[in-house]
């Protein structure tokens, strides 16, 4: 139905639109295009035209959202035109899809009377909001059966999976996951962690440390409604939110080039050709201590001589390491139980200043001797910025404001890494400047 509110609340939903845009997020609206529910004035005009049957009897299937609709029929325009008005008059950033999966339809209404499954009509229909929203919306596919269909799934930004386990109180084993979240190599995929919703705080906390254990080694990212505490869901977001995952490929832990010592650590990797994040994640409840890891460079297509910069979690720590003492020697390190700990390897280039760490993605430049970083935040949100340079810089700019005097500043002669504390008080993009002179 348009509008879904009275004139009042209209205006309510512009404002929360604004207020999520203005702390830099994206916000999209949900549709179920499979689904016309009775009060739509549609409805009773074209229902017995466009509606899913099943049987001999042409059985209308009608749940709690209506009556199910089939995409091979009229109600595909109908949709179209709904997701275009609606699109048109809010400032909206995509489209949510909920039911985004495929059905055998016996309505003899459609294709000349041939049984057919809507699959195609879903394709077109998600070829279509791309073709409208541009290749900077967002669009969410929310599959709601077990069998995944890759065409469909990868047409989306992220897939919505899980909800078929949600009523599970037992988290499941790494080979037990839906095959929307093993089969379907898309990222991000975001699941529905209602799986761990139990009685006891206790129970919960550690249910979401375990899910997340996991999660982060078959490139999941977690969200739910029904539970208490997300601070494991918001630190999953936290660890990677520096990093723009779409220009990244991705290996799960069955197939990453990152080998360990012991067999309850597991591997993931994700890579581009300036950065490999390697995800070491303990799946099991134990203390796991002293393991060995290290990675295969040359499978990712990565030079293996040289030397490496070696950067964990969010900068917490920084190695310069020989290519081939990462590859053959490997890193030690110990993990909790459901810990899970994530490095980024860079080339490192002693003559050339570049990024280690950042809160969150940025651009940046090396050009005559001249470091130039571009990035952009909510506004008020507190960050870091952590860089290599080949000597102390004598400037240090933050936009138009000099740092080189001042505590938000600090500069590690031994490692040559220079730190800056800063917040992001622009709403337009912010931009660093490092420079020798």
């Amino acid at each position: 139905m348009y509008p879904p509110y009275d004139e009042k609340n209209m205006k309510e939903m512009d404002r929360v639109i604004d207020t999520v845009h203005k702390y830099g997020m994206k916000i999209v609206p949900y549709f179920q295009p499979g689904t016309l529910h009775p009060d739509v004035p549609a409805y009773a005009q074209y229902h017995e035209d466009w509606k899913w049957t099943t049987g001999e009897k042409g059985t209308e299937n009608i749940d709690r959202y209506g009556a199910r609709m089939c995409l091979e029929s009229g109600y595909r325009d109908f949709v179209k035109n709904h997701i275009k008005t609606v699109l048109t008059n809010h400032r909206f950033d995509g489209a949510y899809f909920d039911g985004a999966g495929y059905n055998y339809c016996q309505n003899k209404e459609h294709l000349d009377g041939r049984d057919h499954l809507n699959v195609d009509g879903w394709i077109d229909l998600m070829e279509w909001t791309r073709d409208f929203v541009g290749s900077e919306g967002i669009i969410i596919a929310h599959p709601s059966a077990n069998l995944p269909s890759l065409t469909l799934e990868n047409l989306a930004d992220a897939i919505v999976t899980f909800e078929e386990q949600a009523q599970e109180y037992k988290i499941p084993t790494l080979e037990a996951f839906s095959p929307h979240a093993v089969f379907v190599n898309l990222m991000p995929r975001l699941i529905d962690v209602a799986v761990a919703t139990f009685q006891k705080k206790e129970q919960k906390d550690i249910a979401l440390k375990n899910i997340v254990s996991k999660c982060i080694v078959l490139g999941l990212f977690i969200y739910g409604g029904n539970w208490d505490g997300d601070e494991a869901a918001l630190e999953l977001f936290r660890r990677f939110r520096s990093y723009d995952l779409g220009q990244f490929g991705f290996k799960d832990y069955t197939h990453s080039p990152v080998e360990v010592s012991k067999e309850d650590i597991k591997t993931a990797t994700y890579w581009n050709e300036d950065t490999i994040l390697v995800i070491l994640s303990n799946v099991s409840p134990q203390h796991v201590k002293n393991f060995n890891w290290c990675i295969d460079l040359k499978h990712l297509e990565w030079e293996s001589m040289g030397e490496l910069s070696l950067i964990d979690n969010r900068g917490d720590n920084i190695q310069i390491r020989k290519a081939e003492e990462i590859k053959k020697t490997g890193v030690n390190e110990s993990l909790e139980g459901y810990e899970y700990k994530i490095y980024a390897i860079k080339r490192h280039n002693n003559k050339k200043g570049y990024i280690l760490y950042n809160t969150r993605t940025w651009a940046e430049e090396f050009h005559d001797n001249k470091l130039t970083v571009v990035t952009s935040g909510p506004l008020g949100q507190q960050a870091i910025l952590k860089f290599y340079f080949p000597e102390k810089p004598e400037v240090v700019n933050k936009g138009n404001e000099s740092l080189i005097n001042s505590p938000k500043w600090s500069w590690d002669e031994g490692k040559k890494i220079g730190t800056i504390h800063y917040i992001y008080d622009e709403r337009k993009p912010i931009t660093f400047k490092i420079a020798e002179k």
